[in-house]
């Protein structure tokens, strides 16, 4: 059974695998995305660089996620 003609070789085992890479892949920039925001919002205080992973990891939910996901 294929999901669409244009699309002959994604049988659906094949889409299994392609959904599971492009989740990872959205994951992952979600991730990086925040990461990259955080830092920009913590730049500014050189004495708390050391609370920074702390901070990162509870104030983002989504890393969580993907912790257990992987």
């Amino acid at each position: 059974m294929y999901l669409c003609p244009h699309t002959s070789n994604l049988k659906p085992d094949n889409m299994v695998t392609y959904l599971i890479i492009i989740n990872s892949v959205l994951l992952t920039l979600i991730v990086v995305l925040s990461g990259m925001f955080l830092w920009r919002k913590h730049l500014n205080r050189d004495s708390e660089r050391r609370r920074f992973i702390f901070e990162f990891v509870a104030d983002s939910p989504v890393l969580l996620y993907y912790a257990c996901y992987i």
